[in-house]
């Protein structure tokens, strides 16, 4: 064994692990490469001016211009490593999805496809976000662990949310 193949055997950021998607597909997931991060880029800025270009519909042709042409300029600085772009890529299931289908090595479908086959006509279900969460361990982690999701979590009783509640204005004022 040549020592790249041990190198590369041995590097997590190059290791695949076999996924099986709810429709019975097996795929490799994998670390994200140089060539994911533009992808992921632009399709936060594709989102981003579809956002903004809803957002122009009750306006005239002139602020339709002047919104149209300040938002082109903030999306080309978006990147879903900070701001506002992170906040599109992590903010929604859809954008956790999104990052989920760049992780899989050579996707035989398109993210409309995946996104649909986790998410049936855009009703966010549980099944799509436990894939979801299972890709993103899988691929931090090279195994799939949900016992976090096992763990009791502490619940506040009302009385205790309305007392922090008011504190909290008391203390504002």
């Amino acid at each position: 064994m040549s020592e790249q193949e041990r190198k590369t055997e041995t590097d997590p950021q190059k290791k695949t692990h076999p996924f099986e998607l709810p429709n019975g597909e097996t795929v490799l997931i994998k670390h994200i490469t140089s060539k994911d991060y533009d992808e992921l880029n632009t399709w936060i800025r594709k989102q981003y001016m579809a956002n903004c270009t809803e957002a122009t519909t009750d306006m005239n042709i002139v602020e339709k211009q002047e919104f149209r042409l300040a938002a082109l300029a903030h999306a080309a600085s978006l990147t879903f490593l900070y701001g506002d772009g992170r906040d599109i890529l992590f903010g929604s299931v859809y954008g956790m999805a999104r990052l989920c289908y760049q992780m899989i090595q050579n996707p035989p479908f398109s993210f409309e496809k995946f996104k649909n086959m986790l998410f049936p006509e855009d009703f966010i279900e549980e099944q799509g976000v436990l894939v979801v969460g299972d890709m993103l361990n899988l691929a931090n982690t090279g195994k799939i662990d949900r016992s976090i999701m096992d763990t009791p979590h502490p619940t506040l009783e009302p009385d205790v949310i309305d007392k922090v509640t008011e504190e909290m204005i008391s203390e504002s004022v």
